[in-house]
């Protein structure tokens, strides 16, 4: 195994965004953001990112990152040798040069993790503030949004708020020549607050909607491209949280879903006054993997096969927190979601949150759909 000293000259003679366009993805002209060579990017063009420093990369849809090494890995299905091979083998290093590069990557490293803390925090600071002066959920936009999912019951119950926010994607040039986020659009969104296993507020879910067709979310489209863009977003710190969906609720049994709308149906089927909470997405539900496989079907844009985790569950990774009193776990599945990923997902989620006294079960709406299909009586 190389050292981090050797890791980090294997991927310092890498032009990282280069290696990305090689690899399948694809940039509009100089922008970091792009359609992600592993997994299409999904709904969205725009969501796999070249950070600043050029060394790094994330994808918003795969829920995953990594160095130059790892692109090469997922990209391709192979293993850490054969991707350090791929881009010319190990790197090797006089005592000297080793001693400069471990002291290089310690000081980039207590440097990220400290300007990463700092935007973490006033992030969190700015969305709680939207978070707080937003509009009640009964009377505003968000309710007829609800109620037209066939969402229905104890309304005023629900933890949830509405405001005209910004849809930003992308990045454009000021005045001054400065990159500043890319303004869409401006509407009215449904507001979910995330929130850790202390309550404490992390972020936000935000999801626009269309005022002139109750239960309908906003249709976005890039201005440029035309591209269909995501009507939901979420800021803030969502790995290890949760949304709260209800102000209070019995924490012996807990429903746990991806989405909003897929909870709270199963809470509107149900009517108890046991506790709804959803999770932001799937990857947030299981956590992340300790292992990947290739995916029997789906492929990359380079033509190969997809990787996706497996149902073993890395302990060391964030996934929403499940509450000491919690005596029974209901996973509440997407159906509408590709079938292979979301099993090994659900059985990842089942062996994370496994331990004495807790019984974890899976809901299955059935192929092809949601619970919230079932709610709106949609075949």
């Amino acid at each position: 195994m190389l050292s981090p000293s050797e890791i980090a000259a294997v991927c310092d003679r890498v032009d990282l965004r280069q290696l990305a366009v090689d690899l399948g993805a694809s940039f509009r002209g100089k922008a970091r953001y792009g359609r992600c060579p592993i997994c299409g990017g999904g709904k969205s063009a725009a969501r796999f990112e070249i950070k600043p420093d050029g060394r790094a990369w994330v994808c918003a849809v795969c829920e995953d990152g990594g160095d130059a090494i790892k692109l090469v890995m997922r990209v391709k299905g192979i293993k850490f040798r054969e991707a350090v091979e791929t881009l010319g083998g190990p790197v090797v290093l006089s005592e000297s040069e080793r001693a400069k590069l471990d002291a290089k990557i310690k000081a980039e490293r207590a440097k990220r993790d400290e300007d990463a803390d700092a935007y973490r925090e006033r992030e969190r600071r700015a969305l709680y503030a939207v978070w707080r002066a937003a509009a009640p959920l009964i009377g505003s936009p968000a309710e007829a949004y609800l109620r037209g999912r066939g969402i229905t019951w104890r309304l005023d119950e629900l933890d949830l708020r509405c405001a005209d926010r910004p849809y930003f994607e992308g990045l454009v040039s000021d005045e001054r020549g400065h990159k500043v986020p890319r303004l869409i659009v401006t509407g009215p969104a449904m507001l979910a607050a995330f929130v850790g296993a202390d309550g404490r507020f992390r972020g936000l879910h935000q999801t626009w909607i269309d005022t002139a067709r109750p239960g309908v979310k906003a249709d976005i489209f890039d201005p440029e491209t035309g591209e269909a863009l995501p009507a939901k977003k979420m800021r803030g710190h969502k790995a290890g949280g949760y949304l709260r969906l209800t102000r209070s609720g019995d924490l012996t049994r807990l429903y746990c879903g991806e989405g909003i709308e897929t909870t709270l149906s199963v809470r509107e089927h149900m009517r108890d006054g046991f506790a709804y909470r959803a999770a932001g997405d799937l990857g947030n539900v299981a956590g992340k993997a300790a292992t990947r496989i290739a995916h029997p079907t789906l492929k990359t844009l380079a033509g190969r096969a997809q990787s996706v985790g497996t149902a073993d569950p890395d302990f060391d990774s964030e996934a929403m927190p499940v509450p000491p009193e919690t005596r029974e776990l209901i996973l509440l599945k997407d159906g509408d979601s590709d079938a292979f990923t979301t099993d090994l997902a659900m059985r990842r989620a089942g062996a994370r949150h496994a331990r004495r006294g807790l019984v974890i079960r899976c809901a299955d709406p059935g192929a092809g759909r949601d619970f919230n299909d079932i709610a709106r009586g949609a075949a």
